[in-house]
């Protein structure tokens, strides 16, 4: 939930009355938007939806023609970090009851806290949910495949970070489980908890079945 720094909104109750950026149409993030606004006990009728892509809303809310942004997107974000540059934005936090709210009503929603320094001048934690980005495969991939994968993306030393992914810290076998709002394949797991073992000093990765 991103507001201007400048601006009086503090709080998720502060949005009622305001025009709200919401994401387009049929988009996955403006269904999780309208959830977050529903868990603050906000209805379409206490404020102003507005059917923006989140570049269109950045700008709005730069000329003060958009009140505040809902948006799920990956963090930390590089299109938000370039508008930080041009205007000061904050986070609000969301309230601990919507949290454990949205963690009841949807198997994907996790609880998550944005760390100090994700964004520029974000001082302190800011509590929100996070949804997984999830890697899947059609059913007639092998196993051999499926393990290869999986060890491709998390196995030490495929550093992504290292590659320029500012997202990359997040990708981890300790967190892969995290926000599973589908079953995780036999040999996804298998190469998982291999590459945990190892980490820990266990045993040795094995190769492919």
């Amino acid at each position: 939930m991103l507001v201007r720094a400048d601006g009086p909104l503090a709080s998720m109750a502060d949005l009622k009355g305001r025009r709200v950026a919401i994401g387009v149409q049929g988009s996955a993030s403006r269904t999780t938007a309208l959830r977050v606004l529903q868990a603050h006990a906000l209805g379409p009728q206490d404020y102003t939806a507005l059917d923006l892509t989140l570049g269109e809303a950045l700008v709005g809310l730069e000329g003060a023609e958009v009140d505040a942004i809902v948006q799920v997107i990956g963090m930390p974000a590089d299109r938000i970090r370039d508008t930080l540059a041009e205007v000061s934005l904050r986070l609000l936090p969301l309230s601990e009851d919507a949290v454990v709210t949205l963690e009841r009503s949807k198997s994907g929603y996790f609880a998550y806290t944005i760390p100090p320094g994700a964004y520029a001048n974000q001082t302190q934690d800011v509590r929100t949910i996070a949804t997984a980005a999830l890697l899947l495969v059609s059913a007639d991939l092998s196993d051999t495949e499926v393990g290869f994968v999986t060890r491709s993306v998390f196995e030490k030393g495929h550093d992504l970070v290292a590659r320029g992914s500012t997202q990359g810290t997040q990708v981890s076998a300790a967190t892969a489980r995290q926000g599973l709002s589908v079953p995780m394949h036999v040999s996804a797991a298998k190469a998982l908890d291999a590459i945990a073992a190892e980490r820990d000093g266990i045993v040795a990765l094995p190769g492919p079945d």
